[in-house]
């Protein structure tokens, strides 16, 4: 955690308490004591410091916040992903928002276990959760927007109609396929599929709808490296 995030401002003048896993962070891994600034946010909003007034097991209290610090821009990337197993959705999650990703986006392609879309991980609460820690690893404060397609039909479709607002990719294991963005396409959609990879059906599916293959080379990734690792190379 290199950044308290918080759900509210604090009222002039009050005292925050965090409790659980994050009050034993600040104590046991940031060794923090009384008296010290703690980094802090505010969920959707700015970001700085408080101050520890009080700090025990399980238990530690912050007031006197600055907060004036925009959160960093977000990257030009809508980051599509077929639906991964529970472990990866997790890392995911955790990438997406650490990395500024403004949108994230899950979709069900025919290697998907369908009961992937029953996990725990994708309840509003436990997603909720996740996003947060990813947010504070990654100290801004701005949560990726969510949505979900439980049908490959449906996903292409709404990709059709937000043609003009991002340039499409589809990531697939392919040699030679560099990336060449159109120029007059600020914004970025990359889609990445199973660790199976796509079907051939639907790598057409994709080409048809005026996807761009782009390939990081012969090697299969874990989907969670695969989002990091092609990012990086697309900004």
């Amino acid at each position: 955690m290199n950044q308290l995030l918080l759900k509210e401002t604090p009222a002039p003048g009050s005292t925050v308490t965090v409790t659980g896993a994050r009050a034993e962070h600040i104590r046991t891994v940031l060794r923090s004591k009384v008296g010290d600034t703690l980094k802090a946010g505010v969920l959707g909003g700015l970001s700085g410091h408080g101050v520890i007034r009080s700090i025990e097991k399980g238990k530690v209290l912050l007031d006197s916040f600055t907060l004036e610090t925009p959160p960093p821009p977000a990257l030009p990337i809508t980051l599509a992903v077929a639906l991964p197993r529970p472990q990866s959705l997790k890392k995911v999650l955790h990438f997406a928002a650490s990395a500024g990703i403004p949108e994230l986006i899950l979709f069900q392609s025919a290697r998907v276990e369908k009961s992937y879309w029953n996990s725990s991980v994708l309840h509003p609460e436990e997603l909720e959760s996740e996003l947060i820690e990813g947010l504070e690893q990654g100290c801004t404060t701005r949560m990726p927007e969510m949505k979900f397609f439980r049908s490959f039909r449906e996903f292409i479709s709404m990709t059709n109609e937000r043609s003009m607002d991002f340039h499409r990719i589809v990531a697939h294991p392919v040699p030679d396929q560099p990336f060449t963005q159109k120029q007059d396409a600020e914004k970025i959609l990359l889609t990445i599929g199973p660790e199976g990879g796509f079907l051939p059906s639907e790598v057409a599916a994709f080409e048809k709808n005026g996807f761009q293959k782009f390939s990081c080379g012969r090697h299969i990734l874990r989907v969670e490296f695969a989002c990091a690792f092609l990012c990086g190379m697309l900004i």
